[in-house]
């Protein structure tokens, strides 16, 4: 038996709901942010599929948006991750530069313990980025790459709502 796939559902209005503000040929930064929140809650075990309503623009259309938009906050992240392992380098390379100050001061000891204070504060910063910033990071983007591989379904909600209706009635007039 298939196991049934958790449903990301989209309800799109208009195609305000789903473009960026300013370039029509892209996806709202928002969309991706609610694809990545609502993917976060779900259960990961199970598949996931994206379900988007077609009241506002072509399928094939809406499905390359909508992988685009996920692939360039992919891109972002990985972006934001390169931008941390340099900011994280340059801590560390200051806190040792400031380390070794520190002991060519030996004979003024407030000099030294100053110098040490501060070359264990840039050391302290790269291990803070490297333990609490990296791991969100991470953490979004195998979020991201999982959303990725998702199937993605557009249908019309709407006429999903009539079909359901009528099988009911269906189901209820078999039952008297």
């Amino acid at each position: 038996m298939a196991e049934k796939a958790e449903i990301i559902k989209v309800d799109l209005l208009n195609e305000a709901d789903f473009v960026h503000e300013y370039n029509e040929d892209e996806i709202s930064a928002d969309l991706v942010k609610y694809l990545v929140d609502q993917y976060n809650l779900i259960d990961k075990k199970k598949k996931v599929k994206i379900v988007v309503n077609n009241k506002c623009n072509s399928e094939k259309k809406l499905k390359k948006m909508i992988t685009k938009g996920i692939r360039r906050e992919l891109d972002k992240n990985v972006k934001k991750n390169r931008f941390h392992d340099k900011e994280r380098a340059i801590f560390f390379i200051s806190g040792l530069i400031v380390l070794i100050i520190a002991f060519m001061f030996l004979h003024l000891e407030v000099v030294k313990e100053l110098f040490l204070i501060f070359a264990w504060i840039f050391i302290w910063e790269a291990v803070e980025l490297e333990i609490f910033e990296d791991f969100e990071i991470r953490k979004r983007r195998r979020t991201i790459k999982k959303l990725l591989k998702c199937k993605i379904e557009v249908v019309n909600f709407q006429d999903e709502e009539i079909e359901d209706k009528i099988k009911e009635k269906k189901n209820t007039k078999k039952s008297k």
